[in-house]
C-alpha cells in the first residue's frame, strides 16, 4: 500500500524491526550449521549475518544541520524542538557540535564531551542540567575573535519528535571554525543520509558557501537540501515594494537547483522565528507559514523513501546472499554425510587434483590484479604529479579575490595580524580543498573507475570458469556425479564482483555498507563509495603535510617587517605574503603529494584484491573443509547419521521458510513510496 507521509518513519522502523528478527532466525541458523567453525578462509556467513544485526540495532538516519556563523543554525534547531534550547543571537554563540536522539521526557539528558586537555576531569564526558546548557556551550566571537569551545561534542537526549524513530540529528559548529571545519566537512559528512545547508537570504550563494557546498558534491552528497533562513527579511522586503518573493525564489532556484539532485524540491525557505514561536503558543497557521512542515515532510520522505529504502534493501540483499550459502551446503552435506566412507574418501581423492589446479587459477587471477593495481598507480602518480605541478600556480588568484572580514587595526600589532592572517589562512584552505574536491571527482576518478571496469571485464570470463569449476567439484564429491559439458555452459554465476568480492570485501575491511552495495549493485557502486571515501584520504594528505603555524608566523614576521602606507596596503599585503607561503609550501611537496595519492589508492584498490583473494580462497577451501570434518566425524563415530539428516532437514524448511520471508520484505520494502 501506498504510506502517508505521517507514519513513514513508524514503517521503515518497522520494516527494520522485522529484518532484523529475520537475521536473527538466519544467525541461528549458520552457528547450529557450524559454517563458520568448518570454513575458515574466505567469507564467513555467521561474521556477515551478525555484522548485519549489529548495524541493524545500532544505525540511524543521520541528518547533518552544516552552516555559517550566523546562517541561524540555533533558531533553527530550536524551531525543531519546539522551544529555545539552544543559544541564539545576531552573532556567532554556539560553539559545540551537537547530536540528538530521541529520548522520553523522564529520560532527557546532556552530556558534554571536552577536548583533549581542556575537561575539569580529564577528557571523560559528564552530564550538565538542562537550564546550565547555554552557560557551557556560549561562545562569543567578540570583533571576530577566533575562540573555539572546550568541548569537541555535546549529546543531547531529548523528546524530539522528528528523532523518534531511528532519526539522529546532528548541529554542527559553524564552518567558519577555525577547529572545526574538518572535522565536520571530512568526518561527520561521510556518515549521514542527509545533510541540510543552511544560509541567510541575505547572503544566499556566497562564495563561501558555493566552496563549501562543492566540497561536500565531491565527498558524494549530490542531494543536498538548502535551507533558505531569515525569510521573514524577504517578506518584509516585498511588504515595501522592494524585491518581490516570487523574483527571489527565481534567483535562489536558478543559482541552487543545480547543486542538488533534488533540484528545486531541495530549496527550502524558512522563518525560524516564526515556527518557533509558532509551535510555542501552538499556533499552527503561524507555524504552516513559516515553512518548516513543509521541510519535515520532504526530508521525511528523503529519509525513508531514498536513504532508509536503500539500506533496508542492501541489507536485505546481503541477508539473501547468506540464506542462498545455506541452500547450497545443506543438501551437500546431507548427500555426503549418506554416502559411506569409503566412497567419500575415493571421491575427495580424486578431486583433490582439480582443486589443485582451481588453487593456481586464483593465484594467476591475484597475480593479473596487482599487475592491473601497479598500472594504475603510475598512472595515477602521473596525473597527480602534474596537478600539483599547478595547483600553486591557482593560490595567488584567490588570495586577490578575497575580502577580509576581520578587524586588523593600523599601524599592524601582532594580537591583531594573527586572527587576518589565519582568516585568509582558512579562506585559502577552502580552496584548496574544493579544487581538490573537483579535481579528484571529475578527472582522477573517472580514470580510475574506467581502469578498473577494464580489470573487471578481463577477469570475468575466468571467474565465470572457476565457479563452474567449483560446483563441479561440490556436486562430485557429495553425489559422485558430473554436470554434463552442456549443462555446465548454460550455467551463469553471478559476476565474480558480486558474489566473490563483495564478500570478501567485508571480512577484510568490516565495511558492511561498501560491501553490501557490491551484493546488491555489483562493483561499480562498491567502487563509487570506495571513490568517495578517496576524495575524503586525499584532503587530508595534503593538510597533514602542510604547517599552518609556521605558515602564519612567517606571514606575521615578513608583515611586522614591512612597510604600508594605509589599512588597503596592509590588506593586499597580508593576502600576497600568506599566499606567497602557501605556493612556497605547497610547491615544495608536490612530488611527495603525488606519491602519497599513488600510495592512497593502491592501498583502496588493494582492498578490492584481498577480497577477490579472500573469496577465491574461500570457494576452494570450503569445499575441502565440509568434506573433511564430515569424513572426520564419521571416523571417530561421532556422528548419528540419521538423527543428523533429520536435524539437516528441519534447518532446511526453516532456512527456506526464512527465503520465503526475505522475498516477502523486500517486495513490501519496494512498496515504501
Amino acid at each position: 500500500m501506498k504510506a502517508n507521509s505521517s507514519n513513514l518513519y513508524e514503517i521503515y522502523s518497522q520494516r527494520r524491526n522485522d529484518l532484523l528478527a529475520l537475521a536473527q532466525k538466519q544467525s541461528d541458523i549458520v552457528v547450529k550449521l557450524k559454517m563458520d567453525d568448518i570454513q575458515t578462509k574466505g567469507t564467513k556467513q555467521g561474521e556477515i549475518v551478525k555484522g548485519l544485526i549489529d548495524r541493524l540495532k545500532s544505525d540511524k538516519l543521520r541528518v547533518l544541520v552544516v552552516g555559517r556563523f550566523s546562517a541561524g543554525k540555533s533558531t533553527f534547531i530550536n524551531a525543531l524542538f519546539g522551544e529555545k534550547l539552544l543559544p541564539a543571537t545576531p552573532t556567532p554563540t554556539t560553539g559545540v557540535l551537537c547530536k540528538i536522539t530521541y529520548a522520553k521526557e523522564e529520560d532527557k539528558k546532556v552530556t558534554l564531551y571536552p577536548k583533549k586537555g581542556m575537561g575539569l576531569n580529564g577528557d571523560q564526558p559528564f552530564d550538565i542540567p538542562v537550564n546550565e546548557l547555554e552557560k557551557y556551550i556560549r561562545i562569543d566571537h567578540v570583533n571576530d575573535s577566533e575562540v573555539t569551545s572546550k568541548y569537541k561534542r555535546m549529546d543531547l537526549q531529548w523528546p524530539l519528535k522528528l528523532c523518534a524513530n531511528g532519526v539522529e540529528l546532528i548541529d554542527s559548529v559553524g564552518l567558519d571554525d577555525p577547529d572545526s571545519r574538518d572535522d565536520i566537512t571530512l568526518d561527520y559528512a561521510k556518515s549521514v543520509d542527509a545533510v541540510l545547508y543552511l544560509m541567510k537570504s541575505q547572503d544566499t550563494g556566497s562564495k563561501k558557501d558555493l566552496d563549501t557546498i562543492n566540497l561536500l558534491r565531491g565527498l558524494g552528497y549530490e542531494s543536498l537540501f538548502f535551507i533558505i533562513t531569515y525569510y521573514d527579511h524577504i517578506k518584509e522586503s516585498a511588504a515595501v515594494g522592494e524585491q518581490s518573493e516570487k523574483e527571489f525564489q527565481n534567483f535562489v532556484f536558478k543559482n541552487l537547483s543545480p547543486l542538488t539532485e533534488l533540484g528545486d524540491a531541495g530549496i527550502k525557505f524558512i522563518d525560524s522565528r516564526s515556527a518557533l514561536l509558532g509551535k510555542i503558543k501552538k499556533d499552527t497557521e503561524k507555524v504552516e507559514e513559516s515553512g518548516i512542515d513543509t521541510l519535515e515532510k520532504s526530508l521525511e520522505s528523503f529519509l525513508v523513501e531514498q536513504k532508509g529504502r536503500a539500506k533496508l534493501l542492501t541489507t536485505l540483499r546481503s541477508l539473501d546472499s547468506v540464506n542462498r550459502a545455506v541452500r547450497k551446503v545443506i543438501p551437500s552435506r546431507i548427500d555426503m554425510i549418506q554416502t559411506s566412507i569409503e566412497e567419500l574418501e575415493k571421491r575427495y581423492d580424486e578431486a583433490k587434483l582439480p582443486l589443485k589446479l582451481l588453487e593456481t587459477k586464483r593465484q594467476l587471477m591475484v597475480n593479473k590484479v596487482d599487475s592491473a593495481i601497479a598500472d594504475i598507480a603510475r598512472e595515477v602518480y602521473d596525473i597527480a604529479d602534474s596537478y600539483f605541478l599547478e595547483l600553486p600556480g591557482k593560490i595567488p588568484a584567490w588570495g586577490d579575490e578575497y575580502n577580509i572580514e576581520s578587524g586588523i587595526g593600523f599601524p599592524p600589532r601582532k594580537s591583531t595580524l594573527e586572527p587576518v592572517v589565519k582568516e585568509v589562512l582558512n579562506h585559502l584552505k577552502l580552496k584548496i580543498e574544493s579544487d581538490v574536491s573537483e579535481w579528484t571527482t571529475q578527472t582522477l576518478s573517472p580514470i580510475i573507475a574506467e581502469r578498473v571496469q577494464q580489470m573487471q571485464d578481463d577477469l570475468e570470463n575466468e571467474g565465470q570458469e572457476f565457479l563452474k569449476s567449483a560446483n563441479q567439484l561440490r556436486l562430485s564429491i557429495s553425489i559422485g556425479d558430473q554436470i554434463s559439458d552442456e549443462e555446465l555452459a548454460k550455467q551463469k554465476e553471478p559476476s565474480i564482483w558480486g558474489r566473490l568480492l563483495s564478500g570478501g570485501y567485508i571480512l577484510v575491511t568490516g565495511d558492511f555498507i561498501t560491501g553490501g552495495m557490491g551484493m546488491v549493485m555489483g562493483l561499480k557502486a562498491m567502487l563509487k563509495t570506495m571513490l568517495i571515501q578517496l576524495v575524503a584520504g586525499i584532503i587530508l594528505i595534503i593538510f597533514n603535510l602542510l604547517n599552518p603555524i609556521a605558515i602564519i608566523a612567517a606571514v606575521i614576521a615578513s608583515i611586522l617587517a614591512g612597510s604600508f602606507v594605509n589599512i588597503f596596503s596592509l590588506k593586499s599585503g597580508i593576502k600576497k605574503n600568506v599566499s606567497k607561503k602557501l605556493c612556497e609550501e605547497l610547491a615544495s611537496r608536490n612530488r611527495d603529494l603525488a606519491m602519497r595519492v599513488k600510495i592512497q589508492v593502491e592501498e583502496k584498490l588493494k582492498e578490492l584484491r584481498n577480497a577477490l583473494d579472500e573469496g577465491l580462497a574461500g570457494e576452494i577451501s570450503s569445499i575441502s573443509a565440509e568434506v573433511e570434518q564430515i569424513l572426520d566425524e564419521r571416523k571417530q563415530g561421532r556422528l548419528d547419521i540419521q538423527n543428523e539428516v533429520q536435524k539437516l532437514r528441519q534447518l532446511e524448511e526453516e532456512n527456506l521458510e526464512l527465503d520465503s520471508k526475505l522475498n516477502h520484505l523486500m517486495f513490501e520494502a519496494g512498496l515504501i513510496h
